[in-house]
């Protein structure tokens, strides 16, 4: 899995300098973990540090979905 540093006061990964095709990267490799590891992150679900991704809007409480790939339409 791929380490991301962000900013104290800031978890956006755009504002953190990612571009979109990173964002992709890191969030595609995170559910791919998590899928890996449920057990890992469900003992470890307190400790684990929150981002977001530029293609979401978090206004709305329905989850963040995979980004659609040009390549794959």
């Amino acid at each position: 899995m791929m380490k991301i540093a962000l900013l104290p006061n800031d978890r956006h990964l755009k504002q953190n300098g990612y571009s979109i095709e990173e964002q992709d990267e890191i969030y595609d490799d995170l559910l791919q973990d998590v899928i890996d590891n449920p057990r890992w992150y469900l003992d470890n679900v307190d400790y684990l540090s929150t981002f977001y991704v530029s293609w979401k809007n978090y206004r709305y409480t329905s989850p963040v979905s995979p980004r659609i790939h040009k390549d794959l339409q």
